[in-house]
């Protein structure tokens, strides 16, 4: 035992287009925050946590979370706080 054999990860992500608003125009903001993502999501998969998912309302961004095994949660609403229900919900469940 580990003392992390039940820690789960939640990963919150924005609709790539909505995030980090105030920094750039729409596709450099994308490209920051996809690579964002993977640094924390590759970090993620280095850890000792047992259990990740990656939050989002944008479907076509489960393909991150696939890339390192981890599970996507599908939120039907924008918000941060909807997100991490969405996410604490499942950790529950693990």
């Amino acid at each position: 035992m580990t003392g992390f054999d039940k820690v789960a990860a939640i990963v919150p992500l924005n609709r790539l287009d909505r995030a980090k608003s105030r920094l750039a125009d729409v596709p450099e903001r994308v490209e920051l925050t996809l690579r964002l993502a993977r640094g924390v999501l590759s970090a993620l998969a280095e850890s000792c946590v047992c259990q990740v998912a990656l939050v989002s309302p944008q479907a076509d961004l489960s393909q991150l979370a696939d890339e390192v095994g981890f599970d996507f949660l599908l939120q039907t609403d924008d918000g941060l706080n909807e997100g991490l229900e969405l996410g604490r919900r499942w950790a529950v469940e693990q």
